[in-house]
């Protein structure tokens, strides 16, 4: 009596909710409510899977990337003056290297992503480097152009205009402490970006290509 009465439940249950659990009503075309086919159907899923929460990161295309660098490349007027900003008060100026790699990181990303929260690709990471590298050369190069305006006592914007301003290898043959702080400036700022750059590439694990496995 208790097994007929168990087998009747059962079939009761499978027919009521075959057609939405998969049992024998479903059929052959039975889909899941976002369109997707059955597990054991032969049919392709269509739906794409959703993105892993937390990414943030998308393949960037050829405008992305050029627009991201034009943004980064507005650091380099600013930390080009902030450098000779510090060299004239006597402060390490060097140390704006380790400010202007994420400066532009920061930059690139805004650029590349319309403002939207991203993570910085590999490519961003480089553009960032190489901005970073272009406006420490700038400011070496403002330094030696204000340094030798000063020596011929022009004002600098004018310095440019004189016929000086092309004898840049002698003048800096004739000062060659100028080339001796240039060098070492040169050398603490690589210092100084290679630190930054570790601080942006270990803020973005995306960029190093180290994935994060399950917890154990």
């Amino acid at each position: 009596m208790m097994t007929e009465r168990a087998d009747f439940d059962a079939g009761k249950y499978t027919g009521s909710f075959g057609g939405a659990l998969g049992g024998p009503d479903a059929g052959p075309g039975q889909r899941w409510p976002d369109g997707a086919p059955w597990p054991d159907s032969p049919e392709p899923r269509h739906t794409p899977l959703p993105s892993r929460p937390g990414s943030g990161h998308d393949p960037e295309t050829l405008e992305r990337a050029l627009r991201g660098t034009v943004f980064a490349l507005a650091a380099v007027p600013v930390a080009a003056a902030l450098w000779l900003v510090l060299w004239r008060l006597g402060l390490p100026a060097p140390v704006i290297a380790l400010l202007a790699v994420p400066a532009a990181a920061r930059l690139y990303t805004a650029g590349s992503n319309a403002g939207r929260a991203s993570a910085l690709s590999g490519r961003g990471a480089r553009v960032a480097a190489g901005v970073t590298a272009v406006a420490v050369l700038a400011s070496l190069a403002g330094r030696v152009v204000l340094e030798q305006a000063a020596d011929l006592g022009v004002w600098p914007p004018g310095f440019l205009f004189e016929p000086a301003a092309g004898d840049l290898p002698a003048w800096l043959g004739l000062h060659p402490e100028v080339l001796a702080d240039l060098g070492r400036e040169a050398g603490w700022a690589l210092l100084f970006g290679a630190l930054g750059c570790g601080m942006v590439l270990r803020r973005q694990p995306a960029v190093s290509g180290r994935r994060r496995g399950p917890r154990k």
